[in-house]
This record gives structure tokens, sequence and C-alpha cells, in this order.
């Protein structure tokens, strides 16, 4: 693992997590949400503030206990890769919860709140630090657990669900049963959301409803949000941006650094023998 994975933290139950905790704010490019958090469970920190402010704990009368409990599983499942981390996903719920609160007029409903906020903290849990592509060539168990159907998101929707089965974890068992189906499968679409390979079905889907000025259905508002949120670092500030970048490129060397090592075909970006970070980040800004 290279020198620059170094973002992984120990847990603690947030016994800090309180009222009076007020330099917290819920922007884009707050600046402690970056490379050098300083806390040692970044997303717990984040998923409660955003949830709190909310006020999502009392409309689905949560077990805040329980709440608090899932989210230090999920983020203890998180690798320490330098780029999908557990500091990756605390950005996430920030800019989901940016979004949304910039977008007052999208009207989003409690539930459809609370699944993009749960679907953004768990939407890389366990990430291994490489691509499906990589997954499917290496013939990774998770291929064949998911029969080669995006085997990353599917482990970490998997891995959501399985937590939640656990009365320890469960934080929503006071919702309905018709509510938790809902919330269920729209977490199911938001994780998937986050895969590149639905990129293009999704701003296509956008781009035709907005040449007929036609108003997009909510599940295509809510994907288009998460993707816009796991995306971000590519419209923070210059600095950030760099970082972040910098990181994703050594994290996607790294793969290439197993490719070889296997034999195995190196993926685009991947080859650190060629420098191509300029070009991956104009792509992405053309993606």
């Amino acid at each position: 693992m290279s020198d620059t994975a170094v973002y992984h933290y120990k847990l603690a139950y947030p016994g800090e997590y309180n009222d009076a905790d007020t330099q917290f704010s819920l922007k884009w490019n707050d600046p402690r949400i970056g490379i050098d958090w300083p806390r040692r469970n970044p997303l717990m920190y984040v998923s409660y503030k955003v949830m709190k402010h909310s006020q999502l704990f009392e409309l689905f009368d949560m077990n805040v206990h329980a709440f608090v409990e899932f989210v230090s599983k999920i983020e203890s499942l998180y690798e320490n890769n330098p780029f999908h981390n557990n500091v990756h996903a605390a950005q996430v719920v920030l800019n989901v919860d940016h979004l949304i609160n910039i977008n007052k007029g999208l009207n989003l409903k409690p539930l459809e709140k609370l699944a993009l906020y749960i679907a953004s903290i768990v939407h890389d849990a366990a990430h291994p630090g490489v691509s499906n592509k990589y997954i499917y060539d290496a013939y990774d168990a998770k291929t064949i657990i998911y029969n080669d159907e995006q085997p990353s998101e599917n482990h970490h929707i998997a891995l959501c669900f399985r937590i939640l089965r656990s009365p320890k974890f469960n934080f929503v068992k006071e919702l309905s049963y018709d509510e938790f189906e809902k919330f269920r499968q729209y977490v199911i679409m938001l994780v998937s959301a986050t895969n590149l390979k639905n990129h293009f079905e999704i701003v296509t889907k956008l781009e035709t409803l907005a040449a007929v000025k036609a108003k997009p259905a909510k599940p295509v508002i809510m994907s288009a949000l998460i993707k816009l949120a796991d995306l971000g670092y590519a419209a923070m500030e210059e600095d950030l941006h760099q970082k972040w970048a910098t990181l994703l490129q050594e994290e996607l060397y790294i793969q290439g650094d197993y490719e070889r090592e296997q034999s195995m075909e190196i993926s685009m970006f991947c080859d650190r023998s060629i420098n191509q970070f300029a070009t991956h980040q104009r792509g992405l800004f053309d993606y």
C-alpha cells in the first residue's frame, strides 16, 4: 500500500456530539472536511450532524444510539485507501446535504432525504481500492457472488442491509413495511447510481428531460444528486481539488501496480510509468 494511504481512524462512541458544538458548518467546502481531518471518525461526526440538522431522528422516531452504532460499524469497514476511504464518505454525505439544502424546490420527502443520507454513508463501504473491471479480470470472489453485476456497489448495498438486520444497528425499525421497502429500493438505486458505468444513462435522462422542459421524476433527481456529491471534489476550491485528484490518481496507480504484478492488462490511467494525470482530470470534467 502506498505511503499516501494513511487515512484510517480509530472509532469511538461519539460522546463529543452535542449541541454545544457550533463550529461545524454545513457547506460544500467546510475547511475541516478534507485531507487532514483531525477527528478519529469523520463519517460518524458528519452523519450525526446532518441527520440531527435535518430533524430526521425525530420525524422517524429513530433510536439514535442504534444509528450511531450502525454508522460506526459502517465506518469501520472503510478501507485505508488513498481516495475511497471514510473521509471521502464523510465528504459525500456533506455534499448531499449541501445539494439538498440549496435546492429546496426539489421538495424531497423525509424518506427520500433519509435514503440519500444513508446511501451516501454506505456508498463505498469496504471498497477494495480497485475498479469493477479489475474485480472481473481478477475473478475475485465478489464477481462470483454478484454474477458480474456491479460487484463493488452490490457489496456496499449488501453490507448495509446485512448490518441493519441486527437489532443493535437497526435504527429504521419504526418504519412501516411499505416505508422500509421504499427506503431499501431507494438505497439500492442510489448506491448503484455511483457506479460510473451508469453515468451516461443518468445524464442522458436529464438531457432528454431538459430538452423538452419536463420536470425529472424524483428517482432521476435523487440519482443525479448523489452522483454530483460523489464527484464533488472536482468542484471544490483548487487546493482541495488538487489534493483529492492526486489521491485518486495514486489509487489508480496502485491498481495498475497490482495488474502489472499479475501480468494483467493495465487499465486506463493506471500505469504509473505514463503520466496521464492532466488527461485524466480533463476527461473527468468532460465526463
